[in-house]
C-alpha cells in the first residue's frame, strides 16, 4: 500500500524511481541474504566474497526489472477508481509472470505466496492460478491506498476504489472458506514415508544412513518409501553394488523406493548426458527414472558465457518427460526442488493422470534461512493442481500438503535422521488445471488495452 501510496500524482521520473526502489528492496533485502548464503554453501565460497559477487549483478537486474515496472505504471488510470484498481492489479499479475521468466527468476517474490498459510484466501489459485491471489492483494491494496494517496479525485471516486478493492478480498475470502467446508475428506490414499537422515555434507549422505534409518519404516510396508533429492550420489545404472543393495532392500521389504540422485541417459547430441534424477525402484519390476526438467541457473547448468565452471560442478542436462509413475491403483508425479515454482510442470503432471506429487529437495544449502525459500509453493501448487504434495527434504522441513493446501502432517530433523509417515489424502483435479493462466492471458489483455489507450490518449 505505501508504494501505491507514493505514486499517488507522481510525476513520470517520480513514478520510475519510486518502482526502481520497491525492487532494489525486495532484491537486496528479501533476495540476496538467502541467496548469497545458499551460493556461499553450494561453491563452498566465504560468504563476504559471495557478497561481492552477487549483490551489483542483482542490483542491476533490480533496476532493469524497476524501470520496466515504472515504465508499465505510467499508463495506469490516473483517477482513483475501480478502473484503475483493477488495471494496477491486472498489472502486477502479469509483471510478477514475466519477471520469472527471467534469471533471477524472483522465486520467492510473488505476492500471492505471501497468503500460502491463509487458506481461505488461497484456495482462489484452485481457479486462477496463483497470479489471482496476487490480483486480489494488489486490489485490495490499491483500492486502500486510493483514499490518502494525492490524486485530485473526489471523495466519492475514492470511496468507489476502496469499495472494489475491499470487496475483491472478501468475496475470495467467502468463496475459499466455502470451499474448504464443501470439501472435507472422506478417504485416505496411500501411505508414504519419507526419510531424512539430515545429511548437511556430501560426504555424510551415504547409502549405510539411509538404510539404517528407513529400516522401521520399511518394515511396515508403505505403499511408498522415499528417500529425498541428492540422497544416492552414485549413478544406480553404473554403481553395481549401490543396485545391488538397493534392489536386494526393496525386495525383502516389498515397498517401493524412489530415491533422488544422480543418473544418465545416452544422447545423440552429447554422448552420454547427465541428469539430476529421481528413481524409482519396484520389487520385481527393476527401476524407472524421472529426469529433472527445469535446471537451476550456475547451480546445474553453467552458462558458457561465464568461462571454465568450478571444478566440483558438473553442468547436466533438462530432461524432457513429465513422468508419472504407476503406484499400485494410483500414480504420482515427481517435482525436484525447485521446479515447485514451476505452474506448468504441476500441471503436466495433473494431466498426465498424476493423483498426487513428490516435491524431493536438497535444503542443506538454506540451513541458514528461517525456512526454504521454495517450501511455501508446495502449498500453492497442492491448491492450484487439487492434487496433494509430498514434499521430502533434507536437513529441512517435509511436509504432506493436502489439495487445500493444508498441511497434514510434518517433519523436522534434529540431531540425526528423522522419518514423515502418512496417508496422502485424496485428489481432485481443478479447473486451473485444465485450463492453465487463462486469467493471466487476460491480465496482459487488459493491460495491452490499457497501454493502447494511453498511448491514443496521447497522440490524440
Amino acid at each position: 500500500m505505501p508504494f501505491f501510496v507514493a505514486l499517488g500524482g507522481a510525476t513520470w521520473r517520480a513514478t520510475i524511481a519510486v518502482a526502481v526502489v520497491y525492487t532494489l528492496t525486495f532484491s537486496l533485502g528479501g533476495l540476496e541474504p538467502w541467496f548469497a548464503r545458499s551460493t556461499s554453501a553450494y561453491f563452498r565460497i566465504p560468504l563476504a566474497r559471495m557478497l561481492e559477487l552477487t549483490a551489483p549483478p542483482l542490483a542491476l537486474l533490480a533496476v532493469a526489472h524497476g524501470t520496466l515496472l515504472g515504465a508499465l505504471l505510467l499508463a495506469r488510470p490516473r483517477r482513483a477508481g475501480p478502473r484503475q484498481v483493477l488495471w494496477c492489479a491486472a498489472l502486477w499479475a502479469g509483471w510478477e509472470y514475466v519477471r520469472t521468466l527471467v534469471f533471477p527468476y524472483y522465486p520467492a517474490a510473488v505476492l500471492g505466496l505471501s497468503q500460502h498459510a491463509t487458506v481461505a484466501v488461497l484456495q482462489l489459485a484452485s481457479l486462477t492460478g496463483v497470479a489471482g491471489v496476487s490480483f486480489v492483494l494488489l486490489a485490495c491494496n490499491v483500492g486502500l491506498a486510493s483514499l490518502i494517496a494525492p490524486s485530485g479525485a473526489h471523495g466519492r471516486a475514492r470511496a468507489a476504489a476502496a469499495a472494489t478493492g475491499i470487496a475483491a478480498a472478501a468475496v475470495t475470502i467467502a468463496w475459499g472458506t466455502m470451499r474448504i467446508a464443501g470439501g472435507m475428506e472422506t478417504s485416505s490414499g496411500p501411505r508414504v514415508a519419507a526419510v531424512d537422515v539430515n545429511a548437511r555434507e556430501r560426504s555424510t549422505s551415504t547409502l549405510a544412513r539411509y538404510l539404517a534409518a528407513s529400516e522401521d519404516a520399511a518394515s511396515a510396508r508403505p505403499a511408498l518409501l522415499v528417500w529425498p533429492e541428492s540422497a544416492l550420489i552414485t549413478d544406480l545404472e553404473h554403481d553395481p553394488s549401490a543396485w545391488a543393495v538397493l534392489s536386494r532392500f526393496v525386495a525383502e521389504h516389498g515397498t517401493p523406493l524412489l530415491a533422488g540422485g544422480p543418473g544418465a541417459a545416452r544422447s545423440a547430441r552429447r554422448g552420454v548426458a547427465h541428469f539430476n534424477s529421481a528413481h524409482l525402484i519396484t520389487p520385481g519390476h527393476g527401476m524407472r527414472s524421472y529426469h529433472k526438467r527445469r535446471l537451476v541457473p550456475l547451480a546445474e547448468r553453467w552458462s558458457s558465457l561465464l568461462g571454465s565452471p568450478p571444478p566440483e560442478l558438473a553442468s547436466l542436462e533438462a530432461g524432457e518427460e513429465a513422468t508419472v509413475f504407476s503406484l499400485g491403483d494410483t500414480a504420482f508425479g515427481v517435482l525436484i526442488c525447485f521446479e515447485i515454482t514451476d505452474a506448468a510442470g504441476a500441471r503436466a503432471l495433473a494431466r498426465g493422470g498424476a493423483r498426487f506429487i513428490v516435491n524431493m529437495t536438497n535444503d542443506a544449502w538454506f540451513i541458514g534461512s528461517a525456512r526454504p525459500p521454495h517450501l511455501p509453493w508446495a502449498a500453492v501448487r497442492a491448491v492450484e493442481t487439487g492434487l496433494p504434495v509430498v514434499r521430502a527434504s533434507n536437513a529441512g522441513p517435509s511436509a504432506v500438503f493436502d489439495r487445500f493446501g493444508r498441511p497434514v502432517a510434518s517433519s523436522r530433523p534434529a540431531d540425526g535422521p528423522a522419518v514423515l509417515t502418512a496417508h496422502v489424502p485424496a485428489a481432485a483435479p481443478t479447473l486451473y488445471a485444465r485450463t492453465g493462466d487463462v486469467f493471466l492471458g487476460l491480465c496482459v489483455a487488459t493491460v495491452l488495452a490499457g497501454l493502447a489507450h494511453a498511448m491514443f490518449r496521447r497522440t490524440g
